[in-house]
């Protein structure tokens, strides 16, 4: 699974019934830019009322997506600890996962729970909050 980020600019209805263009963030399930440009205009086709446009693509550091209860997803930097047998120094190599939760203490505790029963010593570096509205998978 390649995930790729995908913003968009699109006209949206307020509250108060006036349109204002926006700019959001979606993470698409793809194996290119551009299936990721085709399954992302496809998934908001409903939304369209004026204008819509693709206005950056990038691959996503994270190939994982745990999906929790809530509205807000979070990016979780690990680092995953080796040792070089060669030089007995202490490698450090990144992974990250992208987790939707509710808020940033519920994140944590997943990243921990997601990682238990691994044999790899880990440390959870960072865990950041994202702008990222939602996420397609190739199953939506």
């Amino acid at each position: 699974m390649r995930f790729f980020e995908v913003k968009i600019k699109i006209d949206k209805m307020l509250e108060d019934g006036t349109q204002k263009t926006v700019a959001e963030t979606y993470a698409v399930d793809a194996l290119s830019f551009t299936e990721a440009e085709a399954s992302i205009t496809q998934k908001m086709q409903p939304y369209i009322t004026g204008e819509f446009n693709v206005t950056h693509i990038k691959i996503a550091q994270y190939n994982t997506v745990v999906f929790n209860e809530g509205e807000l997803f979070f990016l979780v930097k690990y680092n995953l600890i080796t040792i070089d047998e060669s030089t007995g120094k202490e490698r450090r190599n990144a992974m990250y996962v992208l987790f939707r939760d509710e808020t940033i203490d519920k994140a944590k505790e997943h990243a921990r729970s997601y990682m238990k029963g691994t044999v790899v010593n880990y440390e959870i570096e960072a865990i950041k909050e994202t702008k990222i509205i939602d996420v397609f998978t190739n199953g939506d």
